[in-house]
């Protein structure tokens, strides 16, 4: 386990030995108490399932078919958690190795495993700085063929009383069977967040696309504001019946697997995918 600090302000602890979760990431305001910024939606379970925050890495979310695709080659997928569709990629079930380590700083990598379908690498970046924490995310192709790849983040947010959630996004997909998009609405009012609304108090699992990259959390009974920004067109919003809820930026639609629009890259040999989330606290 790995703990950062920035100052008395910000602290961070991650675990890289399982699948590099960030176990808790926690702010301190004027007040002089330490609260949550992320929050593990099970804290008492110490895979990365269990953390605050993981990295999605070489796809986010669920594989349809349980299958990557790239050109007319079809890579076969077996289910990796409690769901009949493989999820998240591989990236949260592995170790990830420490490369650097400072006070408020630190880099692990994610070594290809010959055990895998796919050859990739992976490197995960974070950093603290005032009250800002950046979390960089790369995936790599250390091979001699083209890869499909793609690329996430699943942090948890407090789920409190008076939490208030804002974005832009252009389409919302419905759920429908394994959880997986069926078909993208233009935004609906009720579902609109251009402006500040509380997070919704029943079940969603969507998929949010046309996203501008920038999300507002209003968190008035923890004392800040947070802005969640990344250079990222998908967006997961996932509300539990109970808990925090989950925003996940991401580099392609929930589900779409194969190469292509709003699907997943080809990484040549010697490619890299990579993407930046921040995370800035104002009190």
């Amino acid at each position: 386990m790995i703990g950062l600090h920035h100052g008395d302000r910000l602290r961070l602890t991650i675990d890289p030995a399982r699948g590099a979760g960030v176990r808790s990431l926690e702010w301190r305001g004027e007040a002089g108490s330490w609260v949550p910024v992320l929050q593990a939606p099970a804290p008492d379970n110490p895979e990365a399932a269990g953390s605050a925050m993981f990295p999605m890495v070489p796809f986010a979310n669920r594989a349809r078919g349980n299958a990557l695709i790239i050109g007319d080659r079809r890579i076969d997928l077996a289910p990796n958690w409690r769901d009949p569709l493989a999820i998240h990629g591989w990236g949260w079930q592995r170790g990830w190795r420490v490369v650097t380590q400072g006070v408020d700083h630190c880099t692990l990598a994610l070594d290809p495993d010959p055990a895998l379908p796919v050859r990739f690498a992976a490197e995960l970046t974070v950093a603290l700085a005032g009250e800002t924490a950046d979390f960089g995310l790369a995936v790599t192709n250390p091979g001699h063929g083209p890869i499909p790849a793609g690329l996430g983040f699943h942090p948890w947010f407090p789920h409190l009383p008076g939490t208030g959630l804002c974005y832009s996004a252009t389409h919302f997909w419905l759920e429908g069977p394994g959880t997986l998009p069926t078909e993208a609405l233009r935004m609906p009012p009720e579902l609109d967040h251009t402006t500040m609304r509380p997070v919704p108090g029943t079940w969603r699992d969507n998929c949010l696309s046309g996203w501008d990259g920038s999300a507002r959390i209003d968190q008035p009974d923890l004392g800040y504001s947070l802005t969640m920004t990344a250079a990222l067109p998908f967006l997961m919003l996932h509300v539990p019946p109970s808990g925090p809820f989950a925003l996940e930026p991401q580099s392609h639609l929930s589900g779409r697997t194969e190469v292509g629009e709003g699907g997943l890259a080809t990484l040549d040999p010697g490619g890299r995918l990579e993407a930046v989330m921040r995370l800035r606290i104002a009190g």
